[in-house]
């Protein structure tokens, strides 16, 4: 997903470990790329009701969209790939069970585990290239 937004609010985005976005800056725009979705608070931000709508109003999503509930704003990318695959009868009553209990349907439940999984993955192994950058002098 890209995002563009004026330059001043891409520090919005420094929790975001690198490996899940991109940041580059075009005179006073951001351009953001975000592999996952991301949200912030009004309260985070420190702004007022109308400088945080006037934030969200300035937010232009490419292959994703934008919401603003309450006093915050969702980015979340468009789902236009699938994944297909075949797992045991019995593995698959456990799944549906798991997001029933978590009022999700069949999809959202794998995809939040498949991406948590991967989101812990992917950082350990940041973290591990960067300490060994850090050991050998890099």
């Amino acid at each position: 997903m890209k995002v563009e937004l004026p330059a001043k609010y891409a520090h919005i985005f420094e929790d975001v470990p690198h490996i899940f976005r991109s940041v580059e800056i075009r005179g006073d725009k951001a351009i953001v790329e975000l592999a996952l979705g991301f949200s912030v608070k009004r309260t985070a931000l420190n702004m007022q009701p109308k400088e945080f709508r006037d934030f969200y109003d300035s937010i232009k999503v490419s292959e994703g969209r934008k919401t603003l509930k309450f006093s915050e704003v969702t980015l979340e990318p468009t789902k236009t790939a699938g994944l297909y695959f075949r797992i045991p009868a019995t593995a698959l009553a456990l799944i549906k069970e798991a997001a029933k209990l978590s009022n999700e349907s069949l999809s959202e439940y794998c995809l939040k585990t498949i991406l948590a999984r991967t989101v812990e993955e992917l950082k350990s192994y940041a973290e591990s290239q960067a300490s060994k950058g850090a050991t050998h002098g890099g």
